[in-house]
């Protein structure tokens, strides 16, 4: 079987089915590429769905760079327009284990 070439749009317009999509198992899936702003939150936040956890808080857009530490819930925000901002925040989410149910 030969698999043909995916177009542009089947590779970026699969986000809304992702991001509604119930949650798998009991995981919590992690993902970047996805601005949280575009899910309705502001920027600096990040985006919990059922069973996910956006991270991307906009660098790309001017925004903010993340991490997240997931075993202790804490989030660190770094302002990529006035880096001297850096935030920390502790996060609803517990441990490595996810978000609440």
């Amino acid at each position: 079987m030969k698999l043909s070439r995916p177009k542009p749009e089947e590779l970026t317009e699969i986000r809304a089915p992702f991001h509604q999509s119930p949650r798998y198992m009991d995981k919590t899936i992690v993902f970047g590429h996805t601005t949280t702003f575009r899910l309705g939150v502001p920027p600096e936040e990040p985006w919990y769905g059922d069973g996910k956890l956006g991270i991307d808080t906009g660098a790309g857009h001017g925004y903010y760079l993340s991490l997240v530490n997931l075993t202790s819930g804490i989030q660190w925000s770094i302002s990529v327009t006035r880096p001297e901002n850096i935030t920390c925040r502790k996060l609803k989410i517990r441990g490595a284990s996810g978000l609440p149910k």
